[in-house]
């Protein structure tokens, strides 16, 4: 059955123990389907990406966070202290959260690009891969 664009299937109440809603879900589909958790006695959980993670992470109403770990949903033991998503346990913050203005300057002193440009040879060097460029396409 497909229900607002969402593909469903139809289960025995006693089956459903958790109704996970997706990342890109709207605010009404949200309410619905929190009323159907409060409905079927089970859990409600919004799915969330992390920014240092592809991993999937949950977050209940109460701001809990759960993860899918060995076939099961669990309560994460640690979370980042700024952002909230997982993080190992010897960890307060994720490596996005961890990144310092020193680490942003130190990735930019390192850019190849901008040491480039800090020598004024940058508008050399895309002119010169313009040409690169413009030669092999007229080989094709």
């Amino acid at each position: 059955m497909t229900v607002d664009g969402l593909l469903l299937f139809r289960v025995s109440v006693e089956c459903i123990t958790a109704v996970i809603v997706g990342y890109r879900a709207t605010h009404a589909m949200k309410e619905k389907l929190k009323k159907i958790a409060a409905a079927t006695n089970s859990r409600y959980l919004e799915m969330r990406i992390g920014r240092s993670s592809i991993k999937p992470h949950f977050v209940d109403e109460a701001g809990a966070v759960w993860v899918f770990e060995e076939g099961q949903i669990i309560r994460c033991k640690s979370t980042c202290l700024s952002c909230g998503q997982p993080v190992d346990d010897d960890k307060d913050t994720c490596s996005w959260c961890a990144i310092k203005s020193e680490d942003d300057e130190h990735a930019a002193r390192l850019n190849p690009m901008r040491m480039l440009s800090s020598s004024g040879m940058l508008e050399g060097y895309y002119k010169g891969m313009s040409e690169i460029d413009r030669r092999f396409r007229k080989k094709e």
